[in-house]
């Protein structure tokens, strides 16, 4: 640790100057350590068990239902762009003229508009997704739910 004090021999520091480089805790830990310490959970009797909260908390934190609310959130990021026509294009040109110092310029702006009802269709095939997708992750849940729910109150039973 790398101090620096203005003192006379024989008596106390008056000041104490701490460099960073030699501080006793990294600085990046040292600025977590309030939230770390904020995080800390409570005493037991705070949350009490109960099947109930045993499943809350599975469903929470189970990783399938994670990666299933992301595909979820997926499919709807898919229905925002589902039937929307394409992006337009826009072109230019200039090409000199070899004969002479003149020079010919153009500008083309297309956009394509579908003749069938292929845009229609793509923005109900995305929103089936999500319903399929939705329906799926409650049906999970709920199995996951009783499944969590069974076991503790079989823990509980056996106290």
């Amino acid at each position: 640790m790398s101090t620096h004090s203005h003192t006379s021999p024989g008596r106390p520091p008056l000041v104490r100057r701490w460099t960073l480089s030699r501080f006793p805790l990294p600085l990046p830990l040292l600025l977590l350590l309030p939230a770390a310490v904020a995080a800390l959970p409570t005493s037991a009797q705070a949350r009490p068990f109960s099947p109930d909260s045993a499943a809350a908390y599975a469903i929470a934190h189970n990783p399938d239902l994670a990666v299933a609310r992301a595909t979820l959130d997926e499919a709807r990021a898919r229905v925002l762009q589902a039937g929307n026509l394409a992006n337009p294009e826009l072109e230019t040109e200039v090409r000199p003229n070899l004969a002479g110092r003149e020079f010919s310029a153009g500008i083309t702006y297309s956009q394509r508009f579908p003749l069938t009802n292929r845009l229609r269709l793509e923005k109900a095939l995305s929103l089936a997704a999500v319903k399929t997708a939705e329906i799926e992750i409650q049906a999970n849940a709920r199995t996951l739910a009783a499944e969590v729910k069974g076991v503790a109150v079989q823990g509980l039973s056996l106290k």
